[in-house]
């Protein structure tokens, strides 16, 4: 009996299932979200992601339906060359922020994982900083 442990955004899975081939390995992905700065008081509807895995790999090859940067699922993809354009709710993504319990201004590593269409996981990560700006200057 073979026993794995995934490591996906600090919470350890253990199995000790029986497997008949090796499991999949963990792809790292090259992953750059958009805009840099998260203002909680945006208005604005997306947050954008690119996804370019190594080598070896296409944007075809992704799960789009596994996609996820914390709690919050994908909306909308596409492809661009070599790289897979996913778009987030920006509202549901500052409310998973929240909920980290961070104290803006902050600096904050998302993760962003999936899964492969063969069901390898692949995970990537970026900072963006975390804002959330007063009314402005009083006139």
């Amino acid at each position: 009996m073979k026993r794995s442990a995934i490591v996906l955004a600090g919470i350890v899975l253990l199995s000790s299932a029986v497997f008949a081939q090796e499991t999949p390995s963990l792809i790292t992905a090259q992953v750059n979200i958009t805009p840099d700065t998260l203002n909680l008081k945006s208005g604005g509807k997306w947050i954008t992601c690119r996804i370019q895995l190594p080598t070896g790999y296409k944007p075809a090859d992704i799960d789009v339906a596994t996609v996820l940067v914390g709690t919050v699922a994908t909306q909308k993809t596409g492809v661009k060359g070599k790289a897979l354009l996913v778009k987030f709710s920006r509202a549901g993504l500052i409310a998973y922020v929240q909920g980290l319990g961070v104290t803006p201004p902050i600096d904050v590593v998302l993760t962003v994982t999936g899964s492969m269409k063969d069901g390898t996981s692949f995970l990537g990560a970026d900072t963006v900083r975390v804002i959330s700006p007063g009314k402005g200057k009083k006139k």
